[in-house]
């Protein structure tokens, strides 16, 4: 038995409509997905970087901290 008539048209015309907006969407949540990821990867990337130059800069104000000591040790003659 088949369904026929007006309503099985419109019916039809409405389920092929959201079948389209259903695989649109979808599509765009694929891209919004790919989008959060290469975000996330860059993100992670520029976390990295910035890591190393606050360890680059650490080192660099531990070595002035310790010039800083020596001249002055060398300065007071040690006292």
């Amino acid at each position: 038995m088949e369904w026929e008539g007006k309503a099985a048209k419109a019916f039809n015309k409405r389920s092929k409509a959201a079948r389209k907006q259903a695989t649109e969407m979808a599509h765009s949540l694929r891209e919004g997905a790919k989008a959060l990821d290469d975000f996330a990867e860059k993100a992670h990337e520029m976390l990295s970087e910035l890591g190393v130059l606050v360890a680059e800069m650490a080192e660099m104000e531990l070595a002035g901290l310790a010039l800083d000591f020596a001249d002055n040790h060398l300065k007071t003659g040690g006292a």
